[in-house]
């Protein structure tokens, strides 16, 4: 649904979540205040029909109505329609339709006058967006057939079979919430179903639906619609998986993504793993023990790693200004010297092979200081410290 991070899930499937809401001026529901008035009109709050897996052509066609009993019976909901409800949705569309191994519908959508409200409310506003039609999709199914798997197969055995998984995005997380999805808290919130005299000469969705056995069109919570569409997803009919599993919907599994929260760098490691683990089974035992075995493993991680070495003498200030390996006193000249080649070097933008293949002619033609060239190759001239510190000084103003 149209959450904080739901574009992140929709771009692996080429879906594209809008960044505003969707205003459709000719279909939005009225709601009725705790006195029983009309509450100022929201062309946010969208209504639509749609059908579990049938998409029609003409949008203005009278659907079949999906009764009480018609929702039982796969034959019979496959073919209906039901009015949904949306809170504030945005719109949603699919940017690649040319995928062939998938089954894509747009299985509700708003208007073709509908709008994306970025800037205001204004239609002729150019910052609000016209996209009409199936471009400003509301529910969005996606089929993949023919994904192989292994399941309980007929004669209670595993084996190979082909399945279809399913996909669906939803342009408003809160066709889920309690006073959308339960008629009876829609009714204490004010939700108005079409014989209301407050929808005046505005069509609604009783304009779209037709009920033959004289049941009317009402809307009776979402949760008849989005209960029967997840049941269509289940592969109640597969005739290759054993009817010990088809028969229940309790063997399938249903995974909501509200994409609400980005996982923090502390959690994230956890999250990760505990995505490893759902993916290797979804077998509850196996998944504890696997849970209690990487548990097990870090204690003892924790018990065999030995303890370090007690530090805290680094910080002994009584020691402060010791050397741990102090230069022995002979090396000083040595070390003026190789301070002095590697500086040259560097000036002249030498690699250590072009240094080392210089004459002594050549790399006193680029010192040029008589006292430094000294320095260098004279082996027969001794230092006190103060002239190696004279000379240090003078090797960090050389080539300046």
């Amino acid at each position: 649904a149209n959450s904080t991070n739901a574009q992140t899930v929709a771009d692996k499937f080429d879906v594209k979540f809008f960044d505003a809401p969707v205003v459709d001026p000719n279909r939005y529901y009225e709601v009725a205040s705790q006195t029983g008035e009309a509450e100022p009109a929201d062309s946010r709050k969208l209504w639509a029909v749609a059908g579990v897996n049938k998409v029609w052509d003409d949008q203005f066609e009278r659907r079949p109505y999906c009764s009480a009993e018609s929702l039982q019976d796969s034959s019979k909901y496959s073919n209906c329609a039901l009015p949904v409800l949306f809170h504030r949705p945005t719109a949603i569309q699919v940017l690649d339709n040319e995928d062939t191994s998938r089954n894509v519908k747009v299985l509700a959508h708003a208007s073709g006058s509908a709008f994306i409200a970025r800037e205001n409310m204004d239609a002729n506003d150019p910052d609000n967006p016209i996209l009409g039609g199936n471009n400003t999709g509301l529910i969005i199914r996606m089929d993949y057939p023919g994904i192989e798997a292994i399941d309980q197969v007929k004669g209670v055995r595993e084996g190979n079979v082909e399945v279809t998984g399913s996909i669906v995005f939803i342009s408003d997380h809160s066709v889920l919430a309690n006073h959308l999805w339960d008629y009876a808290d829609a009714e204490v919130t004010g939700k108005q179903q079409c014989e209301s005299g407050f929808y005046g000469e505005r069509p609604c969705w009783d304009s779209l639906l037709s009920s033959t056995d004289g049941s009317g069109t009402d809307w009776n919570g979402n949760e008849d619609y989005f209960t029967t569409l997840i049941r269509d997803m289940m592969e109640h009919e597969n005739e290759d998986i054993s009817t010990v599993i088809t028969s229940k919907n309790s063997n399938f599994y249903i995974v909501f993504d509200e994409s609400r929260h980005v996982t923090s760098a502390m959690s994230s490691p956890f999250t990760e793993a505990m995505g490893a683990i759902v993916m290797l089974t979804s077998d509850t035992l196996l998944k504890w023990l696997i849970v209690l075995n990487l548990m097990a493993l870090l204690s003892i991680a924790i018990m065999v790693v030995p303890e370090k070495e007690n530090w805290r003498h680094v910080f002994d200030l009584t020691r402060f200004r010791e050397r741990p390996n102090k230069v022995d006193p002979n090396q000083y000249l040595q070390r003026v010297r190789e301070s002095m080649m590697a500086k040259v070097r560097q000036f002249n933008d030498l690699t250590r092979d072009e240094m080392a293949r210089k004459t002594p002619g050549e790399i006193q033609s680029m010192v040029k200081d008589p006292r430094l060239i000294e320095l260098l190759y004279s082996q027969q001239r001794s230092y006190s410290n103060e002239e190696l510190r004279q000379l240090l000084q003078q090797i960090r103003r050389w080539g300046k």
